[in-house]
């Protein structure tokens, strides 16, 4: 794991929560695109594809999810109307703690992928080669979110009963 991809990872969460997760997910395939036009020119397109577009800056395990956790927070926190308005800007809040949600979200997606991609399969290689590797760190990180937010849900009745 490379110090520069963990804090473009970071980066890349805050972008997220920044455009909001949908508008950072389309960023993702316009990027794939570009780098897929760009080899069908005959010119090298993985630093689009690889670096970009499924890397540290808008993989969707990275800006998508930290988007998704930025918006479930700031509709958890009631700065915003609805947590599941994942098509907002975040920016527009004016509040620097749901950009930062979404900067930890996307280190925890970019680990989560260096993690599930390191489990060898013996012959077959790794789990990273033979899955999509950004799409089962998005279910996992949406688990992760589900729990947390029973967990703060539970925690807050309890609180309203003493």
């Amino acid at each position: 794991m490379d110090i520069l991809a963990l804090i473009a990872a970071f980066g890349g969460g805050v972008i997220g929560a920044y455009m909001g997760a949908v508008p950072a997910f389309v960023m993702t395939g316009v990027f794939a695109l570009v780098g897929g036009v760009a080899t069908a020119a005959g010119v090298d397109g993985s630093v689009a594809i690889n670096s970009i577009a499924f890397g540290s800056f808008l993989g969707p395990h990275i800006a998508f999810a930290g988007g998704v956790a930025a918006a479930g927070y700031a509709g958890k926190q009631k700065k915003l109307a609805s947590g599941a308005d994942v098509v907002s800007s975040l920016n527009g809040l004016g509040e620097p703690d749901v950009l930062l949600v979404g900067g930890i979200f996307g280190v925890i997606g970019f680990v989560l992928a260096a993690l599930i991609g390191a489990i060898p399969l013996g012959a077959l290689g790794t789990l990273g080669t033979l899955t999509d590797l950004p799409g089962i760190c998005v279910v996992i990180i949406a688990i992760i979110l589900d729990r947390l937010t029973q967990a703060l849900a539970q925690k807050s009745e309890v609180e309203k009963h003493d």
